[in-house]
């Protein structure tokens, strides 16, 4: 797979829904899978386990895209971007496959960069008295592959790299396998080169399942869906999505017995669901007043994609809108810290990025004299902020720059989705609370693609690594931090979008219309 962890800016994409069969089991491939492709832009569906086959007998129904069928057919599925440039191919078996990669260009005489292969073919298994994982079935797999479809075949003209994807192996796992031929039969990530400077035999190999072959001990009764992102460089990028946001059952309050009551009268999806009067709902669902306009405000917020506002509860004045960039979710480093001082239309984003490994303090500090400039009472917003962007920062002053923890612990803190969700103040569109969710939802478009938080993650986690390990002196291996920067503003905006939002919406009568206006009633003191 590619060394880089940033995906190329711009590029074409395959954007792919996988369903396991355990989703469409305890949910309706109509709606909930139809809503979630609708909201994913997925060019096509695969099937993935367990019960694939089920899944794929229900898709087929269901959607308008192409189902990437593995488990059985005549021949190979194909999905490509719209330049021909990458290839998605679902292989019930190898013998389905073209006779070489290259013929699966999009028009004659083309040659994709690179095919993607899918199959069920092979699984990531463990190894428990060698404490590791292994590819099980891939050699089998591999042998019986035509000829030119072989990592070390000989052809005329250009050849597209190929990457070899399973659906017993989980999303977003990658690695670089070498055939027993090649390594002394190692299923591990393969060196670069041989002793003599030769290349080795390598093939990619991706994940695209939706749980890992972990055995009898794994628990598909909360299996996910995924939405992969693949590339032509190789890159993939996964989010995991629960199917409980899409359909019927995104609307708060409405579990599994409800959205069947509704299903009995008539209500498929959220759009009718919206136009029931709240005696409408309250009559068809068995329900009291309280809880049917609870499922009212919840679906015309999804219907409308828009802020209902349910109580008079005032946003904090004058914000500056901050998030940060970690190592990952169980971040020890807090390497950028963005800050945008004003709305949506501002030009004041300041990035505080760590500049050198030997120096954890420097941005923090720099970070914190920034901040001697702005008045104590405008509020810190973040999303999320209470359990991710604050505390982490506290943590990150305490150990890097205890000198500046008063002047930090001294900051107004507010986290706008634990005010709008927790504190039942907004209801918010978006299939999810992740902040791009919802932003999107409200018409918001980021400039950064192809990067996300894990992948931000991962090219900090390798620059560290790099400098780690270099020799005094020697070149080390620099992401584009121009683009990771643009990335953390892209989120900062997105918050301010949102905060925007929730400002300007007019807060909902107790009769579920439009009462009080908007705006910014009340003290600072409401926010204490």
């Amino acid at each position: 797979m590619s060394a880089d962890p940033l995906p190329p800016h711009s590029s074409s994409t395959v954007e792919v829904l996988v369903v396991p069969g355990a989703v469409v089991r305890r949910y309706d491939a109509d709606p909930t899978v139809t809503d979630a492709v609708g909201a994913t832009g997925a060019d096509a569906v695969l099937p993935a386990p367990p019960h694939a086959n089920l899944a794929a007998q229900r898709l087929l129904h269901a959607v308008d895209q192409p189902v990437l069928r593995v488990d059985r057919g005549m021949r190979a599925r194909t999905t490509a971007t719209a330049d021909g440039d990458l290839v998605v191919a679902a292989a019930p078996s190898p013998d389905t496959l073209p006779p070489t990669p290259a013929v699966t260009g999009t028009a004659e005489g083309t040659t994709p960069d690179r095919v993607v292969v899918v199959t069920d073919e092979f699984e990531l298994q463990v190894v428990p008295r060698r404490q590791e994982t292994v590819l099980d079935g891939v050699d089998d797999y591999l042998d019986g592959l035509p000829e030119a479809w072989h990592p070390d075949a000989t052809c005329d003209g250009p050849a597209p790299r190929v990457t070899h994807a399973s659906t017993s192996v989980q999303a977003g796992y990658t690695s670089t396998y070498q055939p027993p031929g090649d390594n002394g039969g190692t299923d591990r990530v393969s060196p670069a080169g041989d002793a003599d400077g030769s290349r080795t035999h390598e093939v990619d190999v991706l994940g695209l399942g939706s749980t890992a072959g972990m055995g009898a001990a794994t628990d598909n009764s909360t299996s996910r869906l995924v939405h992969a992102t693949l590339y032509p460089t190789g890159h993939v990028t996964t989010t995991t999505l629960d199917p409980e946001d899409f359909g019927l059952r995104a609307v708060e309050q409405v579990g599994r017995a409800r959205a069947s009551s509704l299903r009995s009268s008539g209500v498929t999806d959220v759009a009718q669901l919206q136009e029931m009067s709240v005696d409408a709902l309250a009559a068809a669902l068995g329900t009291g007043q309280t809880t049917a306009r609870t499922i009212a405000t919840s679906a015309d917020a999804l219907a409308t994609d828009s802020v209902v506002r349910t109580s008079a509860a005032s946003l904090p004045e004058d914000p500056v809108f901050v998030d940060i960039e970690t190592d990952g979710l169980g971040a020890s480093v807090a390497w950028l810290v963005g800050v945008l001082n004003g709305g949506t239309d501002s030009e004041s984003y300041y990035p505080f990025r760590q500049q050198s490994l030997a120096d954890p303090a420097a941005h923090l500090d720099a970070f914190a004299t920034w901040l001697q400039g702005i008045p104590r009472s405008r509020p810190l917003v973040a999303w999320n902020g209470y359990n991710f962007d604050f505390d982490i920062l506290t943590e990150q002053f305490r150990e890097h720059c205890p000198d500046r923890l008063e002047e930090w612990e001294s900051r107004r803190t507010f986290d706008l989705l634990y005010w709008a969700r927790n504190k039942n103040n907004a209801v918010l569109p978006g299939r999810s609370n992740r902040l791009e969710a919802v932003a999107q939802a409200l018409g918001w478009e980021g400039h950064t693609d192809g990067v996300d938080g894990a992948t931000a993650a991962r090219a900090y986690t390798r620059w560290r690594e790099a400098a780690t390990g270099a020799a005094p002196g020697e070149d080390r291996w620099e992401p584009d931090w121009d683009r990771l920067e643009a990335y953390c503003e892209d989120d900062v905006r997105a918050l301010a979008t949102v905060y925007e939002a929730i400002d300007d919406a007019p807060v909902q009568s107790a009769a579920g219309g439009s009462g009080v206006t908007g705006g910014r009633q009340g003290s600072l003191s409401d926010f204490s």
